[in-house]
């Protein structure tokens, strides 16, 4: 009868077994556990930092928007303006928009009649040049959806973003005499 001889492990593996065992295998879950916590971290302060960007951005944006409700009303305090408003002067509207355009952050102003339909625009363009238009035969009305913001509104806003990586705050409001009068709107933009 042969005995069967079950082989031994050496040393040398058990050793090795035991090493990889309570060595690397905690390191390896170290490791795991605090790459985690760490990419939590990183993921709280970015949300931090945008939140704080994001509300820094709105007050800068509710500073301007400001700024152009306080043009408009400087506007509807102008006999002058309220006059070729009401008339519809193109020439004098664009002249005084491009006094306004002087000193300020403004790069467009826009004025419609009462019912809607463009008077005059002045503009900045790319190269900060100040150009206008003026309808000569066709009559252009303002967009569908502003005068429905505006239909219950004095005034609205909003914020466009365009292909050129550029932001600009539109300000639309209507204008009124001092009797309280509708006499038209006004389009600004920042």
């Amino acid at each position: 009868m042969s005995l069967a001889l079950k082989p031994k492990r050496s040393l040398r593996s058990i050793l090795i077994f035991w090493f990889i065992l309570f060595s690397i295998v905690p390191l390896a879950f170290i490791s795991f556990y605090s790459i985690n916590i760490f990419e939590d971290a990183i993921d709280n302060e970015l949300s931090l930092r945008l939140q704080d960007n994001g509300r820094e951005i709105s007050s800068i944006i509710s500073d301007y928007r400001q700024t152009l409700n306080d043009r408009k009303d400087k506007l509807q305090q102008n006999s002058q303006f309220i006059y070729d408003l009401t008339v519809g002067d193109s020439v004098a509207l664009r002249a005084l928009a491009t006094d306004l355009f002087k000193g300020s952050a403004i790069s467009g102003m826009t004025f419609y009649d009462r019912e809607g339909f463009l008077l005059s625009s002045v503009f900045k363009d790319e190269n900060g040049e100040i150009r206008n238009f003026s309808p000569k035969s066709d009559r252009i009305l303002i967009n569908k959806n502003y005068r429905d913001h505006l239909k219950d509104k004095e005034d609205f806003s909003l914020c466009d973003y365009s292909n050129k990586n550029k932001i600009s705050l539109i300000y639309f409001s209507k204008v009124y005499s001092p009797a309280g009068k509708h006499l038209g709107y006004v389009e600004q933009i920042i």
